[in-house]
This record gives C-alpha cells, sequence and structure tokens, in this order.
C-alpha cells in the first residue's frame, strides 16, 4: 500500500520529535515551541485530513495547504538523499527454478538458471510527489523502490514501516548510483501516477465536452440566426454586407473560446522527488541465462523478503517494469510487448 498525506504528514512530524495522537481521519498533534514557530501554528493543533469533515479550529490538510508547503522545509533539512538501515524479514529458503517460473514470463525465449546466491542488495526508494493541475488539482505522494545493479523495481512498502529503521554509511557513489537508478524509477512513477490521475483525467474529459457542447449550441445558434438576415437582406447590400461581417467574427470567437476551453482542461502532470532513501536489504541474486534462437545473453534478477518474488525486470528499452517480456533477436534485449522491433544495435 502507498503511503497516503496522513501517513507522510504524521511520520514527518514524528520524525521532527512531535507527540501524535492519531485518529482515523485526523490527529492532534504537540508540536513544542521551535516546529510551532517554523510551521506558523499553535503548539497543540488538531490536523484533519478528511475533505468532508468539519472540525471547529482544525487545520485541514491536504496537497494545496499552507501547512503541507510549510513542512516541505523540513524534508530540505534532511537532504535529498540518505542512507537507511532497517530490520529486515530473515532470508528464508526459496526454490529459484518455481520462483522463476512463476515470476519470470518470456514469451519468445527461454531461459536457465546459472546460479541463485544470498547477497545484500542496494535498494534505493525515491519518494515522489505529483500533481495532476488543470482547472482543478489532484495530487498524492508515492514510492518507487528501484534495485540498480538488477535493473528491476520492487514493492517493499513495508521497508520504511519499520520500527528499527535508523541511519547507516552511505557508499561513496551513492549519488552517482541514484542518478542512474532514477531512469528506472521516472518511467515506472509515470505509469504509476498515470494510472491514479485516470479518474481526474476522465472528469476533466466530461466537463470540457459538456462546456464545449453548450458553447457550440450557443454559437450555432447566433450563426444561424445571422444566416437568415444574410437570407432576409438579399437586395440590401450593405445590411449584407454587415451580417456577413458580423457571421466571420462569430466564427472567429467561437475558435477562440474553443481553444481556451481547450487549454482551462488540458491536464498537466508535474512529478517532483522528495527525496531519495537507500537501504542494503538482504536477497537472493538470481544471474539467469536468456536464450532466443542461436542467441544468448546473461541478465541478473532478485528476489527480496517483502515481496517474496522475483522483482519486475525494466525493459531495456522503455525503462519501464515488466512482467512479460520479449528477446530481439540480434542481442536477446529484454523487451517489454511494447518495445519489440529491430534491435538498432
Amino acid at each position: 500500500m502507498q503511503p497516503s498525506i496522513q501517513q507522510f504528514t504524521l511520520s514527518l512530524l514524528a520524525y521532527k520529535g512531535a507527540l501524535i495522537e492519531p485518529e482515523e481521519r485526523s490527529a492532534g498533534v504537540l508540536l513544542g515551541t521551535e516546529m510551532a514557530s517554523a510551521l506558523g501554528m499553535n503548539e497543540y493543533e488538531r490536523l484533519v485530513f478528511d475533505p468532508a469533515a468539519n472540525e471547529a479550529n482544525a487545520i485541514r490538510v491536504d496537497y494545496d495547504a499552507p501547512f503541507f508547503e510549510a513542512a516541505g522545509r523540513f524534508i530540505d533539512s534532511f537532504g535529498s538523499l540518505a542512507c537507511l538501515g532497517v530490520e529486515t524479514p530473515e532470508l528464508k529458503d526459496m526454490s529459484p527454478e518455481r520462483e522463476l517460473e512463476r515470476g519470470l514470463r518470456l514469451q519468445n525465449g527461454i531461459f536457465r538458471l546459472q546460479e541463485c546466491v544470498p547477497a545484500e542488495m542496494l535498494y534505493l526508494c525515491f519518494s515522489l510527489r505529483y500533481d495532476a493541475i488543470a482547472d482543478e488539482r489532484s495530487g498524492g505522494v508515492l514510492e518507487v523502490w528501484v534495485n540498480p545493479e538488477a535493473r528491476s523495481i520492487a514493492t517493499m512498502a513495508a521497508v520504511l514501516d519499520q520500527p528499527e529503521a535508523g541511519d547507516a554509511p552511505s557508499p561513496p557513489d551513492l549519488a552517482a548510483i541514484a542518478a542512474k537508478a532514477w531512469d528506472l524509477a521516472k518511467p515506472a512513477a509515470s505509469s504509476t501516477v498515470m494510472a491514479r490521475v485516470t479518474g481526474f483525467g476522465e472528469s476533466l474529459k466530461r466537463r470540457r465536452e459538456r462546456d464545449l457542447r453548450r458553447m457550440t449550441e450557443y454559437y450555432q445558434a447566433i450563426d444561424q440566426e445571422i444566416r437568415r438576415k444574410i437570407a432576409r437582406a438579399q437586395s440590401r447590400v450593405d445590411a449584407r454586407r454587415t451580417e456577413i461581417q458580423r457571421l466571420d467574427a462569430t466564427h472567429r470567437a467561437y475558435e477562440a473560446r474553443a481553444a481556451e476551453l481547450l487549454e482551462r482542461y488540458r491536464m498537466r502532470v508535474q512529478i517532483s522527488v522528495l527525496g531519495v532513501l537507500a537501504a542494503r536489504i538482504p536477497a537472493y541474486r538470481l544471474r539467469v541465462q536468456l536464450m532466443r534462437r542461436t542467441r544468448k545473453t546473461e541478465a541478473l534478477f532478485s528476489w527480496n523478503p517483502f515481496d517474496k518474488r522475483i522483482e519486475r525486470r525494466c525493459c531495456d528499452a522503455c525503462q519501464r517494469p515488466t512482467e512479460s517480456a520479449l528477446l530481439c533477436d540480434d542481442q536477446v534485449h529484454y523487451l517489454c510487448l511494447n518495445c519489440l522491433a529491430p534491435c538498432p544495435v
């Protein structure tokens, strides 16, 4: 399950030292003098996360709230990249062959397990905020976990819920690793965000079509009335010319209003990185041979104790994670179903 704005906000305040009295869709928070001053709030406040709730003297928290923007300054103080030590479930024995059969779906090739060893693998968690903006706004937060060594996307939603989580030393090249991992996280995040804002986009489309239909009917009525006047003014040259000019002006006005309406309902989606956490997690590293006709190559796959399955490997072309893959004929690239084409290499 992805974190909600309530989970995110309360976790952030608790990390900074606030005392939390959580309820189902609200919370009481004791901030302390310094934090309250930084947020422009009283030392004790009631926070409400339910848009339908109406609680007197409570602060409503959503993605457009001044409080949420102010709390973002706390994130800046963390630094955008940190290494985390977490308590992980025991890495129990599993059957790599069975897990590969369950999680690796090759449509046009075969695979053969070469090696399966337990290893401490580096995972990066990108904490992201997204906003879908049109005449209204919708947004949220999400996490994307990347295993850069295996080029895979993991779920592992429970990692950050571990009470034993704490700071850990980071590898010296962590920034470079994170930059490469972002190339995999970004397409995965885009797919997730677009799925989440589907309802918002469909609502925009319905309202756009409704308003466009009403506007078209309005201008069609004007157009028809002007054309009737033109027809009645056959013998009056000046009156006919005036009505033709009105007709042209009406068409220009319609085109301008239609362009304004389309722009009003045009959805723009923004994704921003709140921070990146790195964690070393015990996992199984699987070295697998992929074979297509007479060609073959090797690829790494990973199995972690949170997902308890083979992680989704990213397409070599579009970088999106895929559960069903195809192999190209030339270089045996690992491709999603949308990317199979003659290999450019």
